[in-house]
């Protein structure tokens, strides 16, 4: 079972923290010495800008000041972080650390003061709501808060279910009705069950005209009910599914305005995308234990699609258009996506069958400018016909016309496990890429010997090489190197979320 606090590195920070405004409060309060009140002489606006800049806490302090303050904190659209609610001296307890009867209470306790405060809030503000984070509060308040939230107007809200599994929250149908909403984040919730159009008293339809982000982290989706859903958010740019537990199993992202899809660490049956203005299909881990079937990725329309990964022949089965894009096919042009600029696949070298997936994957793209590879650990034993590595012949890459365009090739978790596949792979992309211009071969962390012995052996075995790009230049790194984690896949400013070395 998934700790709660696990899902908060999959949600955005907080807005504010004490530590980024550690002397808010004395830029608002005069000195004790003195009785004069010069900030109360500033100008409106410049008023209403340093109480936007406290923590919640201290911004509902200053109404209590005096009847000039009053109004100031409640014209100022509400941010509100129930973390920074909770009780002085509060048990924060580690993702690896058990709880006892004790801390179970001193939680209790907690939630419950941070409860009766954020119910103040909530009923004291008359809104707008421009960012709602709700990580620390008891689950028995949340649905009468989302309530409050439709009904006044909130922006952005995050909720995390932070007594999961103890107590399970359904969300109220009132928030799908949210028309305000802009970025909806989702942690450890079910969605209510949208009953079948039509049937007498029954039509609750989605109605999130602004929704631009949606991201579910354990978020519980009825199967029947995704579709529906994902009809009421015409603006849609942003979907994310993280640590979903499978659920839903069917996803069709029929969405006009999508420009991101994400998968990380979630698994459906099958995915069918016709996004017309998708730029980005990001999946990561979609089952670290591999339980059958493989995900159907199905691209039925993305004339924008720029960047894709990373694909797994071991896990996905990618269809485009009508084609299987399987070992030995040979797509036609309907096939084909030329949009796309960035590929990146995760195989395992040595089993054939992952590596003439790869080379069908390299015909579908015809215009790929970036190739990431990630090696993935292999069968202890490969069959005789999948052993050594003697498939990565000089001039395999001939017919593909991807390979005279690639500019930048990276090649992470090197393992060298007595196959010399990768080797070979790496030096028919040195002997083929007329056009490259950078190779990164990022060595395996989890290899026996010193990474300074094989990078030496990979120099000398590059040094041999008749590279067909006399400009490119080879990077190998070893050691620690930073993984990637769900922060950069999730960053839309970042051109490559790939490049994580």
């Amino acid at each position: 079972m998934i700790p709660a606090r696990c899902c908060l590195r999959f949600l955005p920070p907080p807005p504010f923290t004490h530590a980024a405004q550690p002397d808010a409060a004395a830029v608002c309060f005069p000195p004790p010495e003195t009785s004069e009140d010069r900030i109360s002489q500033l100008p409106p606006d410049v008023q209403r800008t340093i109480v936007s800049k406290l923590p919640v806490k201290d911004g509902v302090a200053t109404a209590v000041l005096s009847s000039r303050w009053r109004w100031i904190w409640s014209s100022i659209p509400l941010v509100l972080d129930d973390a920074q609610l909770r009780p002085a001296g509060a048990y924060e307890l580690d993702d690896d650390e058990d709880e006892d009867e004790d801390t179970e209470a001193a939680e209790y306790l907690s939630r419950a003061v941070v409860g009766d405060k954020v119910s103040d809030i909530l009923r004291s503000h008359p809104g707008p709501f421009r960012s709602v984070r709700l990580t620390s509060s008891p689950a028995s308040s949340l649905r009468d808060w989302l309530l409050t939230m439709a009904e006044k107007g909130v922006e952005e809200l995050v909720v995390l279910n932070c007594e999961w599994p103890t107590a399970l929250m359904v969300l109220s149908v009132e928030l799908l009705r949210c028309e305000s909403l802009k970025r909806l984040h989702l942690a450890l919730c079910q969605m209510p069950r949208l009953a079948v159009p039509g049937w007498p008293g029954q039509r609750r339809a989605v109605r999130f005209p602004n929704l631009q982000q949606l991201v579910l982290c354990h978020a519980f989706v009825p199967i029947s009910d995704i579709g529906g859903f994902l009809a009421g958010c015409p603006a849609l740019e942003v979907l994310a599914f993280v640590e979903s537990c499978g659920v839903p199993q069917y996803i069709d992202a029929f969405c006009p305005m999508l420009k991101c899809l994400l998968f990380w660490q979630f698994k459906p049956v099958k995915l069918t995308v016709d996004a017309p203005r998708l730029e980005r299909v990001i999946l990561w881990r979609t089952n670290q234990f591999f339980i059958p079937p493989r995900t159907r990725v199905i691209i039925r329309r993305a004339p924008n699609l720029r960047m894709i990964g990373y694909l797994e022949p071991k896990l996905h089965v990618l269809e485009s258009g009508d084609t299987v894009i399987k070992e030995g096919t040979r797509p036609n042009p309907d096939a084909m996506l030329p949009s796309v600029e960035i590929l990146a696949v995760k195989i395992r070298f040595g089993v054939r069958e992952d590596e003439r997936t790869l080379m069908s994957y390299l015909r579908v793209f015809p215009n790929i400018r970036t190739l990431h590879i990630q090696s993935a650990p292999g069968p202890l034993h490969l069959e005789d016909e999948d052993a050594g590595g003697a498939f990565w012949i000089d001039g395999i890459f001939s017919s593909i016309k991807c390979i005279s365009k690639i500019k930048k090739f990276s090649f992470y978790d090197f393992y060298d496990m007595g196959n010399d596949s990768e080797l070979l792979f790496i030096k028919s992309i040195a002997q083929a890429c007329s056009s490259l211009e950078h190779m990164l071969i990022a060595i395996s962390a989890s290899i026996m010997e010193p990474p300074s012995w094989l990078k030496s052996r990979l120099m000398d075995a590059m040094s041999e090489v008749e590279w067909a790009s006399e400009a490119s230049m080879l990077d190998i790194v070893t050691g620690n190197h930073k993984e990637w984690e769900y922060g950069t896949a999730s960053d839309q400013s970042l051109s490559d979320p790939f490049e994580y070395i």
